[in-house]
């Protein structure tokens, strides 16, 4: 359950940074813009990190299990 909570809050920052891209390139505003868009990339690579982390940890899980049988 925490994961899908972790995917939503990801989804609602990266929603939000590309409001805030779309304003600044309306403005003219370009380094705000390239900088709100690599916050939202370092979120969704936090999230993969994230992600990725759980993935080991299942492997490591199912080989300790497998060695224990």
């Amino acid at each position: 359950m925490a994961a899908d909570e972790d995917i939503v809050d990801c989804v609602m920052s990266v929603d939000e940074a590309l409001s805030e891209v779309e304003e600044a390139l309306e403005d003219k505003k370009y380094s705000i813009a390239l900088k709100r868009l690599r916050e939202a990339r370092e979120i969704i690579n936090d999230l993969r990190e994230d992600d990725e982390a759980e993935e080991d940890r299942q492997e490591m899980d199912m080989d300790v299990v497998k060695t224990l049988k």
